[in-house]
């Protein structure tokens, strides 16, 4: 509304109305940034987590693929639900590859290698359970035990159960004779 004693001008009503909208604004701007930081901090967890799984499982395939047997230090292959233990040519944090006692097992939350004389917590878990094939073939059943000193299973299955209750991940391993 126009006045006729001097210079237009905003209304104390009009400034209270912008002001009010520019704080919607800018509350609605720091929302969208902070969901968009909390996205990317899950991202980077579950990015993280993968990574970790990944390193893992080329862990643990190189223990079974460097698997030795029938040669003079080789011990010979014990698989069990919850074990397994043979000997690999797996570099240890000591740096050397000569053959070493391997140990995988679940316990107590966790999956555990055991090489040599270092332990490794490699990842957290619920349960896990190891089967082993015997020999190629569709109808060849898997086997929950193996017990020789001369042989080795054409591969093995490790099914882990995660903490947080995601689907249970089978992770089979082809097992390679270095020996």
């Amino acid at each position: 509304m126009p006045r006729a004693d001097g210079p237009a001008g905003f209304t104390l009503i009009e400034v209270l109305v912008a002001l009010a909208l520019g704080s919607l604004v800018v509350l609605m701007a720091h929302q969208a940034f902070g969901a968009a930081q909390d996205l990317r901090d899950r991202l980077d967890t579950s990015i993280e987590r993968h990574e970790r799984a990944m390193r893992v499982r080329e862990y643990l395939t190189l223990m079974f693929v460097n698997l030795e047997i029938g040669t003079p230090t080789a011990t010979g292959f014990e698989g069990a639900p919850e074990r397994a233990a043979f000997t690999s040519r797996v570099a240890r944090t000591t740096g050397d590859d000569a053959p070493v006692r391997i140990e995988v097992r679940v316990e107590g939350g966790w999956l555990f290698a055991v090489a040599g004389g270092d332990t490794l917590r490699l990842e957290r878990c619920d349960r896990g359970g190891l089967d082993y094939l015997p020999a190629l073939g569709a109808a060849t059943p898997w086997v929950r035990e193996w017990h020789s000193p001369v042989s080795a299973p054409v591969a093995a299955r490790l099914r882990v159960a995660r903490m947080d209750g995601a689907a249970v991940d089978t992770l089979l391993f082809l097992i390679g004779t270095g020996g």
